[in-house]
Formats: structure tokens, sequence, C-alpha cells
């Protein structure tokens, strides 16, 4: 078991035994949907001079997308605010592109493009203080987030260039990412609408390049790229009703 994974399960199994309230406690529960989008972001590896890199250590970034369903349970309330214990299964798509530049002088005379994909489950799980106002209640949520690769992919482009292009091998992967939100959730009476935005940080992505291929022996052998981000920042809204 990698070692994301256990972090995972054991985060999960505390965090749950330690918020769950018991049987005879009474639970507001709260259910319905969201969708949201945002930015990935893969910083630059740190590959020291002459070792193996990728596009000269170029940096990744671009847009996400989710969608999925939502939950939300009241724990307990104290003066003021209310203690609740969210969670979410969202599928996620995620693209990224970075590129290296050759120069002569001033003048880009040839270009590589490498466009990376995935595919994801996101399982956020969150405990969140919220403000008891009966209508508009400022939300701050903390917790982890579990990322299940689905499958990923990347594309190549040249320009420039009169070699054939090589393909870049990609793995989907599992991770577990540290998860804060500010939001608000709108209280309609009958459904309340949850707005907030979402900063996501992956410690176990790799933080050079070699370590951010599966497999990798040499650059003839390279194995397959994980694709996988180091923060990623997403704005999401829903609705949900009460069970």
């Amino acid at each position: 078991m990698s070692r994301a994974a256990v972090v995972t399960t054991v985060a999960l199994a505390m965090l749950t035994t330690a918020l769950a309230p018991s049987s005879a406690e009474a639970m507001d529960l709260e259910a319905g949907a969201r969708l949201g989008g945002g930015w990935n972001s893969l910083v630059s590896p740190t590959d020291p001079a002459g070792t193996d890199t990728l596009l000269q250590g170029s940096s990744f970034g671009g847009m996400a997308f989710l969608i999925g369903p939502t939950a939300t349970m009241n724990l307990t309330e104290f003066e003021g605010a209310k203690l609740n214990l969210t969670a979410d299964l969202l599928y996620g798509f995620h693209r990224a592109s970075g590129w290296e530049r050759h120069m002569q002088g001033d003048t880009e005379v040839a270009r590589i493009d490498v466009y990376l994909s995935t595919h994801v489950l996101r399982l956020p799980l969150m405990v969140q203080v919220a403000s008891s106002d009966d209508t508009v209640s400022p939300t701050l949520g903390l917790g982890i987030e579990p990322i299940f690769g689905i499958m990923s992919g990347a594309t190549v482009e040249q320009t420039g260039i009169n070699q054939p292009v090589q393909a870049l091998e990609t793995t989907p992967t599992t991770s577990v990412a540290g998860l804060v939100a500010f939001g608000l959730d709108w209280n309609q009476g009958d459904f309340v609408v949850p707005v907030d935005l979402r900063l996501a940080w992956n410690p176990f992505v790799g933080t050079s390049t070699v370590d951010r291929f599966d497999g990798y022996e040499d650059r003839q052998n390279p194995g397959a790229y994980r694709v996988a981000f180091n923060w990623q920042f997403m704005a999401t809204a829903g609705i949900r009703w009460g069970l």
C-alpha cells in the first residue's frame, strides 16, 4: 500500500471516529449536489544541473472541472455558530500544459508543448464551522481530500523541430491532499445554496522530475509520468435539502 493510501485510511478513520455523534444525539443531515471549476498548478521541479528533466523544468498549469453529490451533517452548536461535517463525492477532470522554448537571440525558433489531463474521483471530508445566522452563514472548513486517479493522458506538440514526436506515457495517480475552504451557506428555507473557494495542497507530488515518473530508469526508459498537482484552486456552488 502506498504512503498516500496509508495516510488516507488512517486520517479518515480517526476523523470519522472522533466526530461521529452518538446514536442518542439528533442529527441534522442535508444532501444535494455541487459543481465547480478552478485551476491546477504543478510547480517547477527541483532538478539539479546535469540531471534529467522534462521540458527544461517547466511548470504546468490549467483548468479544473468538478461535479458530484454532497452532504452535510450538523455535529453540535454553540454560541453564535455550529460545527458541521461535510463530505463530497466529486468527479474531477483536470488539465494542465507546460512548454519548452528554443531561442536564437530574442527569436523563438522551436517549441515543445505538453498537455496533461486526468480523470479522478475526489472525496473531500471537512470539519466546517458555520455562523448560526438563519439566512446567510459564513463558513470555514478544514480537512483532507483523497484523490483517486482513474485515467490520464498526455499530448505532445512540436513546432520548428524536424524530428518525430516522442510520446509521453502517463499514469493516473492516487494521493491525498490537505484542504481549506472559505464560503457562504445561503438558506432559502426549503433548501440551502452553498458556495465556497477551496485550496487543496498535495504533499505527495514528487519534487524532482525523476520522482514524478513511475519506474524511471533513464531517458530512454523513463516509465510513466504521474499526473498530479501540488496546488489546486477551486470555486464550487451547489444545492442541499434537509433529509
